[in-house]
């Protein structure tokens, strides 16, 4: 009788002091204010590149929210995970970074090189 009362003790208290069933609680809400693209607003050739940089304000994210990009239209110019933009046809192209939800842009110029530039 000992012997089961004992055990009965034990479960009531590792299931009091458990860790809601190996589930870990959500990380805290980050809001972001804002997201600013520098290094855009310039004219690159076909076949050039320019670093684009995103910075992300927060006030309460102790990490900043990751980053993505995209661009508008499609196919003008590819991004990298890190904002290396190359320009791949000319035209006017909107770069955008996203964080938390909020975006920041920057426009670039995509030219053709002159004639015998052989870029």
């Amino acid at each position: 009788m000992r012997t089961l009362a004992l055990a009965s003790i034990a479960v009531v208290a590792t299931m009091a002091c458990g860790d809601d069933n190996g589930t870990t609680p959500p990380p805290p809400v980050c809001t972001v204010s804002a997201v600013t693209v520098t290094g855009g607003n310039v004219s690159r050739f076909i076949g050039e590149t320019v670093q684009l940089t995103a910075q992300v304000a927060s006030a309460d994210c102790a990490t900043p929210p990751a980053v993505t990009w995209s661009s508008q239209p499609a196919g003008r110019v590819t991004v990298s995970a890190s904002g290396l933009v190359t320009a791949v046809s000319a035209g006017n192209v909107t770069v955008t970074a996203t964080a938390g939800g909020v975006n920041g842009s920057a426009q670039l110029l995509i030219i053709e090189p002159p004639p015998g530039d052989l870029r």
